[in-house]
């Protein structure tokens, strides 16, 4: 875990990165060798780095996730938590469901239904 943190930390010095994409980060945890307690136990310092990086710097970390799984939900249930704002997104056949779930100033309201592989989109009252 402490490699992931120094080097996000290193990459970020260098290129002076404000926007970070972070996909499968719970996978580095949950399909490893070690027991998935361990593995929930070791994601919690990265999502408080996560969360301690975003405090420091003006970056925006944009983090990708899904639910199947107990230990799963409770490595994305810390992420959550260290989270400005959390969006779910949810394939609808023809259609790909976003919901904002979590917002700093906002309460959740919008649902936006948007086609897949398009730039448009919809927004329903929700």
């Amino acid at each position: 875990s402490s490699l992931v943190i120094e080097k996000l930390e290193d990459a970020l010095k260098e290129w002076g990165a404000r926007l970070v994409v972070v996909t499968g980060l719970a996978f580095i945890f949950m399909n490893s060798d070690i027991p998935q307690r361990e593995a929930v136990k070791l994601f919690e310092p990265v999502a408080e780095e996560l969360e301690n990086f975003s405090r420091r710097d003006p970056v925006f970390f944009l983090a990708s996730g899904f639910l199947s799984g107990v230990e799963e939900s409770e490595i994305l249930s810390k992420l959550i938590s260290v989270a400005d704002v959390v969006l779910e997104a949810r394939d609808r056949g023809q259609n790909i469901r976003v919901k904002l779930e979590k917002h700093p100033s906002k309460s959740p309201q919008k649902t936006i239904l948007a086609p897949p592989n398009t730039w448009s989109c919809s927004t329903r009252r929700g």
